[in-house]
Formats: C-alpha cells, structure tokens, sequence
C-alpha cells in the first residue's frame, strides 16, 4: 500500500476552535486527533479508495472541518443531520 497524502485542506485551524468543537459536544478528542485535524483541517486523502477485508474499492472523500463556515464543517453537518442519528451520536 503506497503512503497516504492529504490534500485540499479546509481553512487553516487551531487548537482552540477543536476545544470549541469539543466543548460544543461535551467531549475530549484524543490527542492524535486533534493534532491530525490542526494539521489536516478537511483535507482529503489521496489515493482515496481503499481495499477492506470484506470489501475492495471504498472510497473516502474527505475529513470533515473545523473551522467555522468551511464546506463540510463538522458542526454544520452535525445540525443537518442529527435526527437522523441515534442518540448520543456526534
């Protein structure tokens, strides 16, 4: 499997709009995460298809982000599609 590259990021994000994400939900991200997302903000991978155990040829299209007003702001999509998920999913 060849490395993975991230790109078209979102806009540039730091460690305090994550802790407002994190406030906003009522939860503390791990520190990978949030490292990842401060680096990565929205970015998407490349290659972007991916091989599983069961299945050959998924397709991830981009990490959700951070900053506020960006396409694809992960509070944004939250608001749009909480009563469609079960309880105490963020």
């Amino acid at each position: 499997m060849s490395a993975i590259r991230w790109v078209r990021p979102a806009s540039k994000v730091s460690e305090s709009d994550v802790v407002g994400v994190q406030k906003h939900f009522g939860v503390v991200l791990p520190k990978a995460l949030r490292d990842c997302i401060v680096k990565y903000n929205g970015a998407g991978p490349q290659p972007d298809v991916f091989d599983t155990v069961g299945e050959k040829g998924k397709v991830f299209d981009s990490l959700l982000s951070f900053g506020k007003g960006d396409p694809k702001c992960v509070l944004e999509s939250f608001e749009t599609t909480r009563e469609k998920l079960p309880p105490l999913t963020f």
